[in-house]
């Protein structure tokens, strides 16, 4: 079930549901179903706009972003830093899915795009 279909059904299921983190969860499903399947994510890119890392990960030390090749950049410095690096924080629209494992939704990058029922694939797989 993609598309139109999935979403008429999370909408029912907003109805229906008396669980008020089963409603936000599907109430969150809709609104990616509306803009398609995608959501907007932070990532890093180069200073071209190129995308080159997607994943925040939680480390010891804070967030910090996954680059490429193994290497880490911490999330916290600031922006002219970052330029200094040929690096700037950018945003990206990427396929997404809302599971529901901890005790609030969480959205996070699919590989397949609900509205569609495609896999995507790009070179934003580190999200």
């Amino acid at each position: 079930m993609f598309g139109r279909n999935l979403l008429d059904y999370c909408r029912r299921q907003v109805i229906a549901q008396t669980d008020e983190i089963a409603v936000k969860q599907f109430a969150l499903r809709i609104v990616i179903l509306e803009n398609k399947g995608l959501w907007e994510f932070d990532c890093l890119t180069d200073c071209n706009g190129n995308f080159v890392s997607g994943s925040l990960v939680e480390t010891a030390f804070g967030p910090a972003w996954l680059l490429p090749g193994g290497a880490w950049q911490n999330n916290s410095v600031q922006n002219k830093t970052l330029i200094k690096k040929g690096l700037k924080r950018g945003k990206i629209m990427h396929a997404a899915w809302v599971s529901c494992a901890t005790t609030q939704p969480y959205i996070y990058p699919s590989k397949r795009n609900f509205w569609t029922g495609k896999m995507v694939w790009s070179r934003q797989r580190g999200l």
